[in-house]
Parts: C-alpha cells; sequence; structure tokens
C-alpha cells in the first residue's frame, strides 16, 4: 500500500536571490522540504498548506503545482509525495517539537547542499523559481471613508466605513475583480477589512491580515513586507501614515514616482514590478459619489 503526502517547495526572495525553507527532523536527523501526510477527505492542496503551517508556521499560497514524487522509505514504506510550489504569506503560533525543531531558509545553493534526499534535491534543481519573482502588480488602497477619528468612541481599530466608504469599496471591487489577483491583504482595523470585503467576495479570496500595513507600521516592517510579495498580484488595503512610507521607500530603491503623492481615502496606488524590482506607480483616485 503507498502512502500518500503532500508538501511545498516554500521559497521567497532574498537579499542575495531566491531562499528555500527547509525543516530539520529530529527522529531521522535529516533535512528535508516540508511535508506530511494526507488526512482522509482532504485534497493534496489542503493537505500541503496545512502540513507546512503545522511543520514551519507559515501560511502559504499555493502557486502551482510541481507534481508527485515517488520513493520508498528506509523501513520500506512506498510514499507518493504531491508538491507544490508556495510563497510565505502569513505566520501562525509556532515552536520547535518532536517532530521538526528547526527551519532555516537557505539560498538554493545552500539548501541543495543541506537537503538529505535525492528526491528533494532533484525537485528544487526543476523549479524556475526565479521566473515567479521578476513581475507582477501591487494595488495598494487606502481604506474607503470611516468618518471622523475624533468623535468615534472606543478602539479606533473598531471604526467602520460610512455609506460612502461602502460605495467607494463597491467601486475598487467592480473595478479590480477582472485583473488576476493572487492575494487580499489588510491591516486588521474594520475599516480596511471592510474596504476589501466585496472584492474578496467577488474574487473567492480570503482576506489575510498583516502588521506591516497597521497604522504605526515601522519603515522597515513595511518594505519587507511589500518585498517578500514580489511576484504575488496582491491588493493591500492599509492606512494614510503607512502608504506613503511604503510609496517613499520603494522610490529610494528606483521605482518612479509622480511628482504628486497623494493618498485619499478609497484611492489606489499601482506598483507594477519588473526585473524583480519595483518600477513605476501610478495612482487612482477614489470615486466622488
Amino acid at each position: 500500500m503507498t502512502v500518500t503526502a503532500s508538501g511545498g517547495v516554500v521559497f521567497r526572495p532574498g537579499e542575495d536571490g531566491t531562499e528555500i525553507l527547509l525543516v530539520h527532523r529530529p527522529r531521522y536527523d535529516d533535512w528535508s522540504l516540508p511535508k506530511g501526510k494526507d488526512d482522509p477527505g482532504e485534497t493534496a492542496e489542503q493537505a500541503a498548506t496545512r502540513e507546512v503551517a503545522e511543520e514551519t508556521g507559515l501560511t502559504c499560497l499555493i502557486l502551482s503545482e510541481l507534481g508527485q514524487v515517488g520513493y520508498t522509505t528506509s523501513s520500506g514504506i512506498e510514499k507518493a509525495v504531491t508538491y507544490f510550489l508556495m510563497r510565505p504569506v502569513g505566520l501562525i503560533p509556532w515552536v520547535p517539537n518532536d517532530e521538526v525543531d528547526e527551519v532555516r531558509w537557505l539560498s538554493v545553493p545552500e539548501a541543495l547542499s543541506t537537503l538529505s534526499y535525492e528526491h528533494d534535491r532533484a525537485l528544487v534543481s526543476s523549479c524556475q523559481l526565479d521566473t515567479h519573482l521578476r513581475s507582477g502588480t501591487f494595488y495598494v488602497v487606502r481604506h474607503g471613508s470611516a468618518g471622523s477619528r475624533l468623535k468615534w468612541e472606543g478602539d479606533d481599530r473598531n471604526r467602520p466605513l460610512k455609506p460612502k466608504g461602502e460605495r467607494q469599496a463597491e467601486a475598487i471591487a467592480k473595478w479590480l475583480e477582472s485583473e488576476p489577483i493572487d492575494l487580499i491583504v489588510s491591516s486588521d482595523s474594520r475599516r480596511c477589512t471592510e474596504t476589501m470585503a466585496p472584492l474578496a467576495a467577488r474574487l473567492g479570496l480570503p482576506v489575510r491580515h498583516h502588521p506591516a500595513l497597521a497604522e504605526g507600521a515601522r519603515d522597515r516592517q513595511v518594505l519587507e513586507f511589500a518585498k517578500g510579495l514580489i511576484g504575488i498580484n496582491t491588493v493591500m488595503c492599509s492606512h494614510g501614515d503607512v502608504i506613503p512610507v511604503m510609496l517613499e521607500m520603494m522610490a529610494v530603491r528606483g521605482m518612479k514616482l509622480p511628482s504628486s503623492l497623494k493618498c485619499e481615502k478609497g484611492s489606489t496606488w499601482m506598483i507594477s514590478i519588473s526585473g524583480g524590482r519595483f518600477a513605476n506607480a501610478s495612482y487612482a483616485p477614489p470615486v466622488t459619489s
């Protein structure tokens, strides 16, 4: 009987090129790609996403299927593992454990020399990773109209959209629903999540939250977050203090910006990525109704 399992080649852009995520299993004292047995009723995609999260603490976006790898374990068990190309998009609580006690991001050459098994090395070698890190588009949205901060009582993160903001959110959804969008990420503020809700419903995508888009996020945190998503067509929803910082830090690294840096509520900045770098930015004002 063949045991079916699923896993991922998880990668990200690094300072010196593409990096691959490996896991160390103390039971076998080996370095391998994250993977695990499929649960009854799971699809391979569901199993891979779950196993990678459990073994690494990363929630990941599947970009493509890489195929199935078959091999016999040292104990004589036949295994068939379906692998997917994956990019990290969020974190969940994780601590070293008896199954996986260490994870490492390594350059591709370092990963190839560290992996314990030839089938893992062959899989990594066959991936065209750089092609997934060369181009794409970010749509950076400032949340819709949400009324006065001074008049709101209670936690400001719970301040909702006004009817005008709801109309702006619907207009954004109508505009972007035909674009090839892979990911929606938002500040956890209610007004940002509500701005993304109509688009998420049309595309059938979840709205993920990330602290780099929250009010008061640090400059370096904002830039590292954006760099980590290069190659993924992403809609981001954030605030008036974060978006200009993101744009200015991208401009320092060569991106062309218009002379006027606007950031009205309900507006969108479109950032094109070419050759793995932030290339151009253009501004779409909010609807006026």
